[in-house]
């Protein structure tokens, strides 16, 4: 272990000493979130995006008020609410995500504890943007029935009313806190701002070039005769290697979390479940560092791989949705979406850092992202020459 961190510091240190290292790891990614944050309307600190969610309440009672303000809780979206006629229009323009109806009826199965189906309408496929808001749909719904049961079962004269101050403190605070443990480890509601979507993209999309440009030192020093005068040595060969790969994924986080934390104080973003999102990171920079060793072993020189992996990092990149929101394409663009990498990255990471969702609630592109590192990985180490 001693010898692979040697070999992981060493390279460490020269990567990040090589000229232009720098300016591609912290100044572009900062430059293209301010240009592309100012162009799409979503830079600074902002609590609603352009992202719209339709809210039509055929209930009218105080419950699905209640219910209306805990889905407003969640600034991820712009809910608006609109009568059927209104909301029928911005649904078939394609103007809004979907459309939510609270059915007639819907405090009284609060009250008496029946399941109240509310229906989503939607002109469009299947989108990310779509399953995030189902997700917090589910998550408001879900707080509001364990809220009434809570003041409801501790014998209050006047439940609904009860149920509406609570409602209203989740409202006025930054984060309230129920101590019972209806749902999982219990209720958090918080007050989440806005993710600046293009900071995380083009963080992803930096860290591709960063760990594409480290992982070229494999070609300069084949190409200089260092690489085979290694193999050489009595170091075996997995040691050296895993010396290599440790330093990629060194350079990887020292890039990343700098990035994250630049963007909490100078964009505003709440990163959320931030376990998740480590252990989410962590899982994309070794599928990032498997498709720089997938590219290198196809090549011959660094020049053949800069030009190769930027024409492919640059269009999966417009392709997953990282310099403007999937939702905004056509049908076949969306669909296309789904076989790169970063639409899974930045569906997971917006899951994570909404707040409504743990590991298991990204297990789908945790896996995809998994699938993508395992047959990257393979084929670069396969096609290394050692």
């Amino acid at each position: 272990m001693g010898k692979i961190w040697s070999i992981a510091k060493q390279q460490f240190k020269l990567i990040l000493g090589k000229r232009g290292s720098i300016f591609l790891m912290f100044v572009m990614p900062l430059v293209f979130s301010l240009i592309f944050g100012f162009l799409n309307g979503t830079f600074g600190n902002k609590e609603t995006t352009s992202l719209q969610m339709v809210v039509v309440d055929l209930d009218k009672t105080q419950i699905s008020e209640d219910y209306k303000t805990l889905l407003r809780n969640d600034y991820s979206f712009s809910w608006i609410e609109k009568n059927e006629s209104e909301a029928k229009k911005l649904n078939d323009k394609n103007e809004a995500i979907g459309v939510l109806i609270i059915p007639r009826g819907f405090q009284e199965g609060i009250i008496q504890s029946n399941e109240s189906e509310q229906i989503i309408l939607n002109s469009k496929q299947e989108s990310m943007e779509l399953q995030s808001v189902k997700k917090i749909i589910t998550s408001s719904y879900q707080q509001l029935k364990a809220v009434y049961d809570i003041v409801y079962n501790d014998k209050q004269n006047d439940a609904v009313s009860n149920v509406s101050s609570v409602i209203e403190n989740v409202s006025s605070n930054n984060q309230t806190i129920i101590k019972r443990q209806i749902i999982g480890d219990g209720l958090i509601v918080e007050k989440q701002k806005a993710v600046n979507r293009n900071s995380l993209g083009f963080a992803i999309m930096f860290l591709m070039f960063t760990l594409m440009s480290s992982s070229a030192v494999l070609l300069e020093e084949r190409a200089e005769g260092t690489w085979g005068r290694l193999m050489t040595t009595p170091t075996s060969k997995i040691t050296i290697l895993m010396g290599y790969l440790l330093a990629f994924f060194m350079i990887g986080w020292f890039q990343f979390g700098i990035l994250m934390t630049i963007s909490t104080f100078v964009f505003g973003v709440t990163w959320g479940n931030i376990w998740g999102v480590i252990i989410f990171a962590s899982v994309l920079i070794i599928m990032f560092i498997g498709l720089g060793l997938m590219i290198g072993g196809f090549v011959k020189t660094v020049k053949q791989q800069q030009a190769i992996g930027s024409l492919i990092i640059i269009s999966t990149s417009m392709l997953g949705g990282v310099y403007w929101p999937i939702d905004v394409v056509g049908d076949v663009l969306k669909k296309i979406s789904y076989v790169t990498p970063q639409s899974w990255a930045l569906s997971g990471f917006q899951e994570l850092m909404v707040g409504n969702s743990n590991l298991f609630g990204v297990a789908s592109q945790m896996a995809i992202l998994v699938g993508f590192a395992v047959v990257f990985l393979g084929l670069g180490l396969k096609r290394l020459k050692y």
